[in-house]
């Protein structure tokens, strides 16, 4: 039978983290400083203070999640998306090279934020059509934005944080042969595809919220409604600004959600703390249910209703079957991947004891259910 996944096989080492951390917070320190300072941007006093605000929660949370949970992915990638967000800042930058290579990480920033939303809370996209969207958005992405660099001469432009109040800078890609039509048509391709990700990701949120077990929608729902508002009201954003760059609705749109993409990392923290402090109570009510020799019917009693988790169940490895048994010895069948239950294994001197089989969602926090367990 085969135990609990190593989560930290793949991580990174302290040293690791050590060093994006502190270089997402130059990027943030970086960010607001060529905001407030740029002669290209609308309102540079808002918008720095946006960059700030969200570059600084991604540190923090990023970090934070890390502290809980050492070698976990989430947070990591939450640095990595704090460094990326850093970068677009140089689309404040009245310098063509600069200007591009902010727009180049603009569109990188968009695709990590999708990939952000649909891997939460665990750091992996595991539905096959979240996977393909990614994949997709990435390849499509990649190509149409070659495209608009070498057929457009102006750069394009696309997204509420990239805010030129005249001519943005020339772009310095941009082939002599190339024609204003042609430029035109590519850029406008790249925005439809950034539409059509952001709306197909705020589908693809819907769905797994409808499809969430009773836990999963506690802990994870708040994030989720979240990140499906930001990416519906992003691909609105930038269908609008495809068919109509000069609306004079768009200022607006942009700055409604560019205040609703930069409060990610406060969705982000609810999500973090709130499943935190029901673990903690779950805990405590678990120890203050059982008495000084609890028997294995009042465990798996104590743990369901702290857990809130009713269908949980307790079984018990057998050394001579090399195997799981329920109460009665008879063989338990176990959850396989992608099931709505999962399985938390507990030792005792790094043997098998018994497991507790439950709610997916109690996975996320695998440490409140252990401890429980070992009480």
């Amino acid at each position: 039978m085969p135990g609990t996944p190593d989560r930290h096989a793949d991580a990174p080492s302290r040293a690791v983290l050590v060093l994006v951390g502190s270089l997402c917070a130059g990027l943030v320190v970086a960010a607001v400083v060529i905001t407030l300072g740029s002669p290209i941007v609308d309102e540079p006093a808002l918008y720095a203070s946006l960059r700030g605000f969200m570059g600084l929660g991604l540190l923090v949370v990023g970090l934070y999640g890390w502290a809980l949970d050492p070698g976990a992915r989430y947070p990591v990638l939450l640095l990595t998306l704090c460094c990326l967000a850093g970068l677009t800042s140089l689309t404040g930058v009245d310098d063509p090279w600069l200007f591009t290579l902010g727009r180049i990480a603009t569109a990188a920033t968009t695709i990590t934020t999708v990939y952000v939303f649909l891997a939460y809370p665990d750091g992996r996209i595991r539905e096959p059509p979240a996977r393909k969207l990614v994949t997709a958005g990435a390849g499509g992405t990649a190509l149409l934005l070659a495209l608009s660099l070498v057929l457009s001469q102006e750069q394009p432009v696309a997204g509420p944080f990239v805010r030129c109040s005249g001519d943005c800078p020339e772009n310095p890609l941009a082939l002599a042969g190339a024609t204003a039509g042609m430029g035109r048509a590519s850029t406008a391709a790249l925005g439809l595809l950034t539409a059509a990700i952001t709306a197909g990701a705020a589908v693809l949120l819907a769905r797994r919220m409808r499809s969430a077990t009773a836990l999963e929608r506690r802990s994870i729902g708040p994030v989720l409604a979240w990140a499906a508002l930001v990416a519906g009201g992003y691909a609105v954003y930038v269908a609008v600004r495809v068919v109509d760059d000069g609306s004079v609705a768009l200022a607006g749109i942009g700055t409604v959600i560019a205040v609703t993409i930069a409060l990610i990392p406060a969705a982000l923290a609810v999500g973090l703390v709130s499943g935190r402090v029901f673990a903690a109570s779950a805990l405590r009510r678990t120890v203050v249910s059982l008495g000084e020799r609890p028997s294995p019917a009042g465990l798996r009693d104590a743990l369901a209703g702290s857990f809130r988790d009713p269908a949980l169940r307790l079984v018990f490895w057998a050394p001579t079957v090399a195997r799981y048994v329920d109460e009665l010895g008879r063989p338990a069948e176990m959850p396989e991947p992608g099931a709505r239950t999962a399985f938390t294994r507990f030792d005792r001197d790094g043997e098998p004891v018994a497991a507790a089989i439950h709610d997916r969602a109690l996975s996320d926090d695998p440490g409140a259910l252990q401890a429980a367990g070992n009480v």
